[in-house]
């Protein structure tokens, strides 16, 4: 038996428009789920439709801090997962 929420589930994605995390965008929204992504915006892929989009780069901690504001979210996927080190 499955939990039923009163709201919909607020999902953080860092990144969301590659080669894969673009399908999970989709099947999220697709599934109901409320959906922010913070990303550069050089994907040439467009946003999911629905999906709230916040300008931000990981690399540039000041752009992330302000990003999503002082939202909650009951789950954060990084998509990035990149070093202080790695070159974009």
């Amino acid at each position: 038996m499955y939990h039923t929420r009163q709201t919909a589930l607020k999902v953080l994605f860092i990144g969301g428009t590659g080669t894969v995390s673009s399908a999970y965008s989709q099947l999220t929204m697709e599934r109901g789920i409320e959906l922010t992504l913070v990303n550069r915006g050089r994907t040439p892929r467009p946003d999911p439709e629905g999906a709230r989009i916040v300008p931000g780069d990981t690399g540039k901690r000041i752009s992330v801090e302000h990003g999503p504001g002082d939202q909650a979210f009951d789950v954060v996927v990084d998509w990035i997962a990149l070093c202080a080190g790695d070159s974009q």
